[in-house]
C-alpha cells in the first residue's frame, strides 16, 4: 500500500508542471507519495494506451517504468574498444528478476562468470549442462545425491583404469558389494581350480620321488673339506700380515 503524505505537508505551491501536449509532460516537486516517497522530477509519456515514466524520488532512487520493453544498447558504431554496457552495484547487490513465468537469458559468443569468493547455483527443478566437453579443475568434488545416473571415471589410477569405459552407479556398486563373494566362488567353480591344484600337487610329489638322493649324498661326501679349511686358514694369515696406514696390521 502506498503511503500518503499528510495534507498539511503537501506543499503544492512548490510543484512545477509543464505539458507538451496530451502525450508528454514534465513535472517536479510533486508532494504526493509514490512507492518511494515524493517525486522530485519526472518525465511522463502516454500514447495509445501505453505509459512510460522516468522519475527521481525523494529517497534518492531513479525509476524507469514502461508498459512494454526497455532496451539499453551501447557501442552502436561498433568502434568502442571497451565494454559496451556497464552495470555496477558499487556498494550492494545487482538483482535481475524475471517475474511470473519469464526466463532470464544471458547470451554471448563467450560467457564468463568470475567470483572472488563463492558461486552458488540453486534450482527448485532440474539443472542441465550441455556442451561438447566439460572440464572440472578442482581438488575435490562432493555430492550428497541419493541416486546417481551413469558416471564415468577418468583413466588416472589403477582402479579407474580397471573400470575404464564401464558405467558406475550406486545400484551397481551395491550389487557388486553384495554379490562379490558369491560371484568369485562361482568363477572358481567354473575354472575347476580345486582339481587343477590337486593334479599339480600330485605331479610335484612324483617329480620329487624321482630325485636320486643317493647320488647327491655321494657327491657331497666327495667334497674335500680339509682342503677348504686349509685355504680359509691361508686367507686368515694373509689378512693378519696386511699393514694399513693408520691402522697397523690386522693380525
Amino acid at each position: 500500500m502506498v503511503q500518503e503524505r499528510p495534507r498539511d505537508l503537501q506543499a503544492w505551491f512548490r510543484r512545477q508542471y509543464e505539458s507538451f501536449g496530451p502525450h508528454f509532460r514534465i513535472e517536479s516537486g510533486n508532494p504526493e507519495y509514490g512507492f518511494c516517497g515524493g517525486t522530485t522530477a519526472a518525465f511522463i509519456s502516454e500514447l495509445n494506451g501505453k505509459s512510460q515514466f522516468v522519475g527521481f524520488t525523494e529517497d534518492g532512487k531513479y525509476h524507469m517504468l514502461v508498459d512494454e520493453t526497455i532496451t539499453i544498447a551501447g557501442d552502436l558504431n561498433n568502434d568502442n574498444a571497451g565494454p559496451s554496457v556497464n552495470i555496477i552495484g558499487k556498494g550492494g547487490d545487482v538483482t535481475i528478476t524475471a517475474m511470473r513465468d519469464g526466463t532470464v537469458r544471458i547470451y554471448g559468443k563467450k560467457v564468463q562468470i568470475d567470483a572472488d569468493s563463492d558461486i552458488n547455483i540453486k534450482s527448485c527443478g532440474n539443472m542441465s549442462l550441455k556442451a561438447n566437453s566439460i572440464f572440472f579443475d578442482t581438488n575435490v568434488i562432493n555430492t550428497n545425491a541419493l541416486k546417481t545416473d551413469t558416471f564415468y571415471l577418468r583413466n588416472i589410477t589403477f582402479g579407474q583404469k580397471a573400470f575404464s569405459g564401464l558405467p558406475i552407479n550406486v545400484d551397481n556398486i551395491s550389487s557388486i558389494a553384495g554379490n562379490g563373494l558369491s560371484t568369485l566362488s562361482d568363477k572358481l567353480k567354473e575354472a575347476d581350480l580345486g582339481s587343477k591344484l590337486e593334479d599339480m600337487s600330485g605331479n610335484l610329489s612324483e617329480q620329487l620321488g624321482n630325485i636320486d638322493t643317493g647320488a647327491i649324498s655321494d657327491q657331497l661326501s666327495n667334497i674335500d673339506t680339509g682342503a677348504i679349511q686349509g685355504q680359509l686358514g691361508n686367507v686368515g694369515k694373509s689378512l693378519g700380515q696386511m699393514n694399513i696406514p693408520g691402522l697397523g696390521g690386522l693380525g
